[in-house]
């Protein structure tokens, strides 16, 4: 009778101690998504790279810029989802998509002194990728694919198209925005996923 009588109080710890702990633990380990802001503030940046997959905003027939996103797109997309499958978003079945905006905000990220860089391959299309801080978009910073490859797509199939774009977040709560623009992207084209990594390390 004792054990059974103790049995109720067994559970009653177990699920008020281990439960919690172990939801501790699978926060700890990886990036957690909210609210549309990715929080990499348990991402251990010496120790690998972040590949920034998975649902963005996108903006369709629109090249967006910091300042110009006042009210962000309910319409959430894969990345790297090739444009055949969003040619509805063009809302005119003459007009193709033709470019389109990604956008994602992050957080979470400790000060580093050389800062940290995002890449992205651009085979598949002419890309820029602009990264700002959400509540001040005069701070931008911009690069994109050389402008030959604009004139001559071709050349992107054999020559090395990767974007490259170094930035230094100032505190750990501040939040950045990611804009990857994409045109001249062949419909069927699987797009490429950025990957985030300590500036450091980019070759």
């Amino acid at each position: 009778m004792t054990i059974c009588r103790s049995l109720p109080f067994c559970l009653e710890i177990s699920c008020s101690w281990v439960f919690p702990w172990l939801c501790f633990c699978a926060f700890y380990s990886s990036p957690v998504r909210a609210d549309r802001i990715l929080d990499l503030k348990f991402w251990s940046a010496e120790q690998s790279e972040l590949a920034l997959g998975g649902l963005w905003e996108f903006h369709a027939q629109k090249l967006l810029e910091p300042g110009q996103r006042q009210v962000g797109s309910e319409l959430l997309l894969e990345i790297s989802q090739p444009w055949r499958d969003f040619q509805p978003l063009a809302r005119d079945e003459a007009r193709p998509l033709e470019r389109g905006s990604y956008v994602l905000f992050i957080k979470g990220l400790l000060p580093k002194a050389g800062g940290y860089a995002v890449r992205i391959a651009s085979h598949q299309s002419m890309t820029r990728v602009v990264v700002a801080p959400k509540y001040a978009p005069e701070r931008s910073r911009r690069t994109q694919t050389q402008s030959v490859f604009a004139v001559f797509p071709w050349m992107r199939t054999f020559l090395e198209s990767q974007v490259r774009l170094a930035f230094s977040p100032g505190a750990v709560d501040e939040i950045w925005m990611i804009i990857v623009q994409r045109w001249q992207a062949a419909p069927d084209a699987v797009g490429a996923v950025p990957r985030l990594q300590l500036a450091e390390k980019i070759r």
